[in-house]
């Protein structure tokens, strides 16, 4: 049986505060597209059931995160740099291999339609980094880490994840097999390093790097 290292550090925290604050201020239609305003309270409920759920399941099988401090977090913080950027690298590799195997490199994989990067890229970027750090709570720590903890089985908690991650991003790239392909392996990247690195803040990183690259190299 594999342990899963299992922190939350300050520095998920705050990102989780920041992209609360961020996807609440996208969420009014008024405000920005109805497609922005709709992804973003999605993305809002993943945060407040992905956190909290993920804290219980852990605790009902015994086993709840451990919060570190400030101190702790700052010593640690090298190690979620490190698994962080590596993270990132690695799935675009990953992700990029996917896609050119299947005849569909320049697919983008950004959760954003061209009408939506037409808002403008603040708030483009203000959304992605809102929209990265929630998936990380909800389809990480809740689905990958949760599962892991009521089966204490590596890759049944990765493939459950990833099929999760697949098929809800169905809504947002249609049936299009090679990008959900290439989603899912960036999800089982995400996942590892989660494993591996035991901050929660690691995998947030990775993600929100992975999003913003294909944001920039989109506009």
């Amino acid at each position: 049986m594999i342990i899963l290292k299992d922190y939350i550090d300050v520095f998920a925290i705050y990102l989780m505060v920041l992209a609360l604050a961020l996807l609440t201020s996208l969420s009014p239609s008024i405000v920005v597209s109805p497609e922005i305003s709709d992804k973003s309270r999605i993305a809002l409920m993943l945060i407040a059931t992905g956190f909290p759920i993920g804290y219980i399941v852990r605790m009902g099988y015994g086993s709840p995160s451990e919060f570190v401090g400030l101190k702790k977090s700052i010593r640690a913080l090298p190690d979620i740099l490190y698994w962080g950027i590596a993270g990132a690298i690695i799935a675009l590799v990953l992700e990029n291999i996917a896609l050119k195997a299947t005849g569909n490199l320049f697919s983008s994989i950004l959760p954003l339609s061209q009408v939506e990067l037409e808002q403008g890229m603040s708030v483009a970027l203000t959304f992605i980094i809102g929209v990265s750090i929630a998936e990380e709570v909800f389809y990480n720590y809740l689905i990958f880490g949760g599962v892991y903890y009521v089966n204490r089985h590596l890759i049944g908690s990765h493939i459950i994840s990833m099929a999760v991650f697949s098929i809800s991003h169905i809504f947002v790239y249609g049936y299009n097999a090679p990008i959900l392909i290439s989603l899912s392996i960036g999800r089982l990247v995400f996942n590892e390093i989660y494993r591996r690195c035991g901050y929660l803040s690691a995998p947030m990183l990775s993600h929100l790097l992975i999003n913003i690259i294909a944001l920039v190299s989109a506009v």
